[in-house]
């Protein structure tokens, strides 16, 4: 279940009006230190950009980096009845139910937990990295993919000081 100080973050975040913030406004909507905030620069988490007054972040690389932190039906509980208006139809959640051997149950739920991730985020990332390595193909043949994959980013276009 997703904490209400999670709920704040994620909606600061995607409800945003701005397309970039200050360095110290990124740390404070993803509910991260000073200090965790240079970690996640100095190891590439987080990308800063220049601007003409000073080090930024682009609203999308946070909404990227919420997307890889909480699971996508927290996010939408999150926003409520925004979610609709926000994220584009491929990217909304719909449920799933397979039948899988127990070992592969077995070793996801072990995989996921030494990632200290829920199932659900861990099977997200995992899902996310197979789209990544045949998305050209999937672009190709499956309608709405390449938005819901290449979301946020997809659409925008960089504009000048």
């Amino acid at each position: 279940m997703v904490e209400p100080d999670d709920i704040n973050c994620i909606r600061a975040i995607f409800l945003h009006p701005e397309r970039r913030v200050t360095v110290a406004e990124a740390a404070h909507l993803l509910g991260w230190s000073s200090g965790r905030m240079k970690e996640a620069m100095h190891d590439g988490e987080i990308e800063v950009v220049g601007t003409c007054r000073s080090s930024c972040v682009e609203l999308a690389e946070l909404v990227e980096m919420a997307l890889s932190l909480w699971p996508m039906t927290e996010i939408e509980r999150a926003l409520g009845s925004s979610a609709r208006k926000i994220l584009p139809p491929g990217l909304r959640t719909r449920r799933l139910c397979t039948p899988l051997p127990r070992y592969l149950i077995d070793m996801l739920q072990h995989l996921a937990a030494a990632e200290q991730a829920s199932l659900e985020l861990f099977l997200s990332r995992e899902l996310q990295d197979l789209a990544s390595a045949r998305r050209e193909t999937l672009a190709r043949e499956l309608p709405g993919f390449a938005e819901a994959f290449d979301w946020p980013r997809g659409n925008e276009t960089q504009k000048d000081c």
